[in-house]
């Protein structure tokens, strides 16, 4: 089971660098819900970090002022590096991805963004409302994503996510329950 997880890992770090290089938003978005689908399926936290730096990623791809901002080239080369690291060691997550990464977004947001609060902060409350969608308890949800719980408590009453996602019957969420875990 562990030689399964680390090739599943590599492979999702492995994707979100071939989007992030080729500035796939898509990809990069659904990166961010697939591996947090994950984490709530199994609770782990090496997901829920690759979902909110996946996020975060997208959301400065989506926009020019970043993109054309001093210091950009370099910060992709950062970025690049961070996730060589973890894909040759993805133990290294939390330390490279959530600590380096999340720091060197935060620096850049605070240079070049237009709006108070960072990013990853953000994609917190963000992932925790779709976590809160898929079924988990707004306080689990809030647990697994360390977002700030008035934060989602005050999105998750504005957003209607959660009423959007056709409700499914026991047999489809087995089926999709196993095809997650099976990586399909």
């Amino acid at each position: 089971m562990i030689l399964t997880y680390y090739v599943s890992m590599k492979k999702i770090l492995e994707d979100l660098k071939k989007a992030f290089i080729k500035g796939n938003t898509k990809q990069l978005k659904r990166i961010s819900n697939n591996s947090l689908d994950q984490s709530v399926l199994n609770g782990n936290k090496k997901l829920v970090t690759i979902s909110l730096v996946s996020y975060a990623l997208y959301k400065m791809l989506t926009k020019s002022h970043y993109r054309h901002a001093e210091g950009w080239q370099q910060f992709s080369k950062v970025v690049i590096d961070h996730l060589e690291r973890c894909i040759q060691n993805p133990e290294s997550i939390e330390e490279i991805l959530g600590e380096k990464l999340v720091k060197d977004l935060a620096q850049m947001d605070e240079q070049h963004g237009r709006f108070l609060g960072d990013l990853i902060d953000k994609a917190k409350v963000k992932q925790a409302s779709r976590a809160y969608s898929l079924g988990l308890s707004l306080s689990s949800a809030i647990e697994l994503t360390g977002a700030e719980r008035f934060k989602v408590y005050s999105y998750v009453g504005i957003t209607k996510i959660h009423e959007d996602l056709p409700s499914k019957g026991i047999a489809e969420r087995y089926k999709y329950t196993e095809s997650i875990l099976e990586g399909k």
